[in-house]
């Protein structure tokens, strides 16, 4: 089974189970002011939800991708990293959502392919 369709199953069936690996998600977040955040998230549509509440810019989940559980935090700083040069702060980076989703993607083929 490819991976886009055992993460869409999960996500639908609200199991996070891939063989013997528990899934987390890198996710991009972005608002209308040409913001992104990177992070991570066992739920990035609850995540979104979290982060709206705290904000009065509105805020849509552009991207997100599957990784194991046990190296979702050394992922999450490659991704920072990555893309160090536009953050302006925290794990907010000062991109378009569609350059967000764009970033998202070029990692995920450079740094997870081998999760596949």
């Amino acid at each position: 089974m490819d991976r886009t369709l055992c993460v869409s199953l999960c996500i639908a069936l609200g199991s996070y189970w891939k063989g013997a690996w528990l899934l987390m998600f890198l996710y991009c977040i972005a608002n209308s002011q040409g913001l992104c955040k990177f992070g991570f998230s066992r739920e990035p549509v609850r995540r979104l939800r979290a982060l709206q509440t705290g904000s009065s810019d509105q805020l849509f989940l552009v991207e997100s991708v599957a990784v194991p559980e046990d190296r979702v935090r050394e992922y999450e700083r490659l991704l920072h990293r990555e893309f160090a040069h536009l953050r302006t702060r925290g794990e907010w980076f000062n991109c378009s959502a569609a350059a967000g989703a764009d970033y998202l993607s070029w990692f995920a083929i450079h740094y997870l392919s081998d999760f596949d």
